[in-house]
């Protein structure tokens, strides 16, 4: 079977970590290409393409003309069996169309999103994205998503089904060795380190977390934010560390390949989004042991762990930092939670079979 997986960019994200999981994680006998828009430097290409996968990038741009008419060709040339819409919002929904003139049966779109970033055009784009919903969602042979909020995002309803963002539980797993090693290759010995993993950009609100790292500061001077990922805010959110004074206690770690080590190195994970679909790398924290502060914007279905909690934003920084101090106090000795995320459904050994009969059943 060739199954085309199509998404607006591929680079180094969450989206990008599932959906390596989960074709790593698929019967060989289902050939899997990646089209993206635009398909930029990822931690995960080389691990995909060493197991046959191809890419194809449409234009390099996420708002060319171009891409609609390129996607129509390759539809052509390859003669896939089956198009997975991997979706932030329903503008992509055309691609379905796309697919059902060119008579790909197997048509799925998938939502992983919750909100739009904020800009000036943004309520042009909500008119767009909720027209878009409401005439192109025929063109999709079944609906699924991560978690109900992104089904009512894209979709503006319920999804035909729900699929659970797993994970490769035992790769999660916490690690004296591992912790060790990052400790030391960063400095961190004696620190308390805030972990945070994710893009960074505008949704996923690093700039309150820089705020929480200030507040935590006060409390606690022996602090080290360490944040992995990268995006288009990195120079800002350098900036802002400065001027709050905590330049030095922040580490831009960029991405990174070997991110559950981080996680092991990690005391405390923060994860502040405006909005998320799912929030994959609050589920690997919890993974790993960490105790773990979410905003309201990461879905409930996210909370797995007793020690994992969601706080309002409007709680304000230093109710966040309050709350953080007051969870590592409670904390007594670090152990994974591999069976209790696999217990929830969050294996993605599960995912992979469930994804599986869509393509077999649609």
């Amino acid at each position: 079977m060739r199954v085309c997986y199509f998404l607006d960019s591929f680079e180094s994200g969450g989206i990008e970590s599932f959906l390596t999981e989960l074709i790593l994680h698929l019967p060989k006998s289902i050939n899997a290409d990646i089209v993206a828009k635009r398909i930029g430097k990822s931690i995960f290409s080389e691990r995909l393409a060493e197991c046959g996968v191809r890419f194809f990038e449409l234009s390099g741009k996420s708002h060319s003309q171009k891409n609609p008419r390129r996607f129509a060709r390759l539809l052509q040339e390859e003669k896939y069996d089956a198009v997975h819409l991997n979706i932030f919002n329903a503008f992509d929904l055309r691609y379905a169309k796309i697919a059902k003139r060119e008579g790909v049966s197997i048509r799925i779109a998938h939502a992983h999103g919750a909100g739009l970033r904020k800009s000036a055009t943004l309520h042009f784009k909500m008119l767009i994205h909720r027209l878009s919903a409401l005439f192109l969602l025929k063109y999709a042979t079944v609906t699924l998503a991560c978690s109900p909020v992104a089904a009512r995002f894209v979709f503006r309803k319920e999804a035909d089904g729900y699929i659970k963002n797993g994970i490769d539980t035992g790769r999660f797993a916490y690690s004296e060795e591992k912790r060790q090693k990052i400790r030391n290759r960063l400095s961190l010995d004696g620190k308390v380190v805030i972990g945070h993993v994710g893009r960074l950009s505008s949704e996923k609100n690093q700039s309150f977390l820089l705020e929480i790292t200030r507040e935590f500061r006060s409390i606690c001077s022996e602090c080290v934010l360490l944040l992995a990922g990268d995006g288009e805010d990195r120079d800002r959110l350098y900036e802002l560390s400065e001027r709050l004074g905590i330049g030095k206690s922040v580490i831009f770690y960029g991405n990174a390949s070997e991110v559950e080590e981080l996680y092991s190195a990690m005391d405390i994970f923060i994860f502040p989004s405006l909005f998320e679909g799912f929030g994959i790398a609050a589920l690997e924290a919890q993974c790993s042991g960490l105790p773990v502060i979410c905003s309201e914007g990461v879905p409930s279905e996210a909370i797995i762990c007793e020690n994992a909690l969601r706080m309002p934003l409007s709680d304000g920084a230093k109710k966040w930092a309050e709350a953080a101090l007051e969870m590592l106090s409670k904390a007594s000795g670090r152990k994974s939670r591999c069976d209790q995320i696999k217990d929830a459904g969050y294996d993605i050994k599960k995912t992979a079979l469930e994804v599986r009969k869509y393509y077999e059943s649609t």
